[in-house]
């Protein structure tokens, strides 16, 4: 058994990045993504976030949002090269409100607009 669990954790390591895309580069996305920037406004809107020492109170939805966020920030330090941390400095509380502004001059895009251009801009501070 132990080798079996050896021999799996070096083919996993060998494996290298997953994708799904199909061979025009699309994917397709779901869930907390895909909400539009008026849907993330209107969670944003009623959450008053407020943070004390490690305690943090939202709206429940909005905790979809911040799942979000971290996924979003994890998947791309674990896939992009070159950096450990391509949101250095930045927690979900602070991209939150990034998103809201974000959101206001762009009410018809999705969230996962939002965090691809917000990606960039910190690609581009390398």
């Amino acid at each position: 058994m132990r080798r079996v669990s050896i021999a799996t954790a070096i083919l996993c390591l060998l494996a290298g990045p997953v994708g799904a895309k199909d061979e025009k580069g699309s994917y397709t996305m779901s869930g907390t993504a895909i909400n539009k920037c008026s849907e993330y406004l209107s969670a944003y809107g009623q959450s008053q976030i407020k943070l004390k020492g490690e305690t943090v109170s939202a709206a429940p939805r909005f905790w979809l949002y911040i799942g979000f966020f971290d996924g979003y920030m994890t998947a791309v330090n674990a896939q992009r090269s070159g950096k450990k941390d391509w949101y250095e400095g930045l927690d979900s509380y602070v991209i939150a409100a990034w998103m809201s502004s974000w959101c206001r001059d762009n009410l018809s895009k999705d969230i996962a607009n939002g965090m691809h251009d917000l990606t960039l801009q910190q690609i581009r501070k390398k």
